[in-house]
Protein backbone atom coordinates (compact mmCIF):
# COMPACT_ATOMS: atom_id res chain seq x y z
CA UNK A 1 0.00 0.00 0.00
CA UNK A 2 1.27 3.18 -1.04
CA UNK A 3 1.76 6.08 1.55
CA UNK A 4 -0.26 8.55 1.08
CA UNK A 5 0.72 12.10 2.20
CA UNK A 6 -1.92 14.71 3.42
CA UNK A 7 -3.41 17.44 1.18
CA UNK A 8 -3.42 21.36 1.91
CA UNK A 9 -5.17 24.03 0.00
CA UNK A 10 -2.22 26.57 -1.24
CA UNK A 11 -3.12 29.41 -3.44
CA UNK A 12 -6.40 27.95 -4.29
CA UNK A 13 -4.84 24.73 -5.38
CA UNK A 14 -4.82 21.48 -3.51
CA UNK A 15 -1.40 20.07 -3.31
CA UNK A 16 0.68 17.11 -1.14
CA UNK A 17 2.42 18.34 1.70
CA UNK A 18 6.24 17.65 1.64
CA UNK A 19 8.01 14.98 4.10
CA UNK A 20 9.93 18.07 5.35
CA UNK A 21 7.10 20.90 4.91
CA UNK A 22 5.56 22.35 7.93
CA UNK A 23 2.18 23.63 8.36
CA UNK A 24 1.80 26.75 10.93
CA UNK A 25 -0.78 26.06 13.23
CA UNK A 26 -2.70 29.42 12.60
CA UNK A 27 -3.64 27.75 9.38
CA UNK A 28 -5.28 24.65 11.49
CA UNK A 29 -8.32 26.14 13.19
CA UNK A 30 -10.27 28.88 14.33
CA UNK A 31 -9.88 31.28 17.60
CA UNK A 32 -6.24 32.19 18.99
CA UNK A 33 -3.50 30.31 19.87
CA UNK A 34 -1.43 31.05 22.74
CA UNK A 35 0.40 28.26 23.54
CA UNK A 36 -1.65 27.09 26.34
CA UNK A 37 -4.49 25.53 24.30
CA UNK A 38 -5.18 22.20 21.90
CA UNK A 39 -6.67 21.84 18.65
CA UNK A 40 -10.12 19.87 19.43
CA UNK A 41 -11.65 18.19 16.74
CA UNK A 42 -13.57 20.67 15.22
CA UNK A 43 -10.50 22.33 14.70
CA UNK A 44 -11.48 25.09 17.11
CA UNK A 45 -8.31 26.40 19.43
CA UNK A 46 -9.52 25.63 23.07
CA UNK A 47 -8.32 25.86 26.94
CA UNK A 48 -8.40 22.54 28.55
CA UNK A 49 -11.03 22.61 31.34
CA UNK A 50 -12.58 20.17 33.68
CA UNK A 51 -11.66 16.79 34.97
CA UNK A 52 -7.41 17.44 35.06
CA UNK A 53 -7.49 19.58 37.68
CA UNK A 54 -5.47 22.65 37.59
CA UNK A 55 -2.21 23.56 36.30
CA UNK A 56 -1.98 26.80 38.14
CA UNK A 57 -0.25 26.02 42.27
CA UNK A 58 -1.84 27.98 44.91
CA UNK A 59 0.22 29.70 48.25
CA UNK A 60 -0.82 29.18 51.10
CA UNK A 61 1.02 31.04 54.00
CA UNK A 62 0.22 29.05 57.63
CA UNK A 63 0.81 29.88 61.35
CA UNK A 64 2.13 26.22 62.69
CA UNK A 65 1.81 27.99 66.30
CA UNK A 66 4.19 29.57 68.96
CA UNK A 67 5.77 26.60 70.38
CA UNK A 68 8.16 24.46 68.79
CA UNK A 69 6.78 21.41 67.42
CA UNK A 70 7.72 18.54 64.89
CA UNK A 71 4.58 17.90 63.49
CA UNK A 72 0.86 18.93 63.71
CA UNK A 73 -2.54 19.66 60.91
CA UNK A 74 -3.66 22.92 59.48
CA UNK A 75 -6.49 23.10 57.02
CA UNK A 76 -6.63 25.53 54.34
CA UNK A 77 -10.12 26.94 53.08
CA UNK A 78 -10.81 26.39 49.17
CA UNK A 79 -13.87 26.74 47.12
CA UNK A 80 -15.76 23.84 44.98
CA UNK A 81 -13.16 20.98 46.03
CA UNK A 82 -14.49 17.16 45.56
CA UNK A 83 -14.17 15.37 48.85
CA UNK A 84 -11.36 12.87 48.61
CA UNK A 85 -9.37 14.94 45.47
CA UNK A 86 -5.72 14.32 46.53
CA UNK A 87 -3.80 17.34 46.96
CA UNK A 88 -0.56 17.85 45.66
CA UNK A 89 1.69 19.74 48.50
CA UNK A 90 4.87 20.98 49.76
CA UNK A 91 6.63 23.41 51.25
CA UNK A 92 7.85 26.83 49.59
CA UNK A 93 10.38 28.74 49.90
CA UNK A 94 10.37 32.17 51.54
CA UNK A 95 10.67 34.37 52.93
CA UNK A 96 8.25 33.77 55.59
CA UNK A 97 6.07 36.61 57.52
CA UNK A 98 7.89 36.95 60.81
CA UNK A 99 10.75 35.17 59.59
CA UNK A 100 13.18 38.07 58.39
CA UNK A 101 13.87 38.87 54.62
CA UNK A 102 15.86 35.52 53.71
CA UNK A 103 14.20 32.98 51.56
CA UNK A 104 16.32 29.93 52.79
CA UNK A 105 14.44 28.78 55.85
CA UNK A 106 13.13 25.83 53.50
CA UNK A 107 16.33 24.48 52.98
CA UNK A 108 16.96 25.22 56.92
CA UNK A 109 14.01 23.75 58.28
CA UNK A 110 12.58 20.82 55.64
CA UNK A 111 8.93 20.21 56.50
CA UNK A 112 7.17 16.86 54.49
CA UNK A 113 3.23 17.54 53.94
CA UNK A 114 0.37 15.30 52.82
CA UNK A 115 -3.02 16.65 52.14
CA UNK A 116 -6.73 15.55 50.66
CA UNK A 117 -9.68 17.71 50.26
CA UNK A 118 -12.13 16.52 52.73
CA UNK A 119 -15.17 18.80 52.27
CA UNK A 120 -16.74 21.34 49.54
CA UNK A 121 -14.64 24.22 51.03
CA UNK A 122 -11.54 22.70 53.27
CA UNK A 123 -7.84 21.01 52.75
CA UNK A 124 -6.32 19.27 55.25
CA UNK A 125 -3.06 19.04 55.69
CA UNK A 126 -0.91 16.91 57.92
CA UNK A 127 2.70 17.78 58.50
CA UNK A 128 6.29 16.29 60.38
CA UNK A 129 9.91 17.61 60.35
CA UNK A 130 12.90 16.46 61.36
CA UNK A 131 13.79 19.71 63.02
CA UNK A 132 11.91 21.61 65.45
CA UNK A 133 9.19 23.93 63.41
CA UNK A 134 6.98 27.06 64.73
CA UNK A 135 5.25 30.18 63.07
CA UNK A 136 4.43 30.80 59.51
CA UNK A 137 5.36 28.79 56.67
CA UNK A 138 4.04 28.99 53.32
CA UNK A 139 3.12 25.89 50.89
CA UNK A 140 2.63 25.45 47.40
CA UNK A 141 -0.53 23.55 46.44
CA UNK A 142 -2.89 21.95 43.46
CA UNK A 143 -5.82 19.74 43.81
CA UNK A 144 -6.35 16.95 41.56
CA UNK A 145 -8.78 16.01 39.68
Amino acid sequence: MATVKPLILSSGNLEQIGSVDTIDPSNLGSGTRDGAKYLRDDGIWSTVSGGGGSSVFSTVEVDLGPNIRRSGKFNIPITLGNIGAPVLIQQAVGPYTGKGSLADEAELTSILVTASVVSSSQITAYWNSSSPVRGNVKFIYQIGA
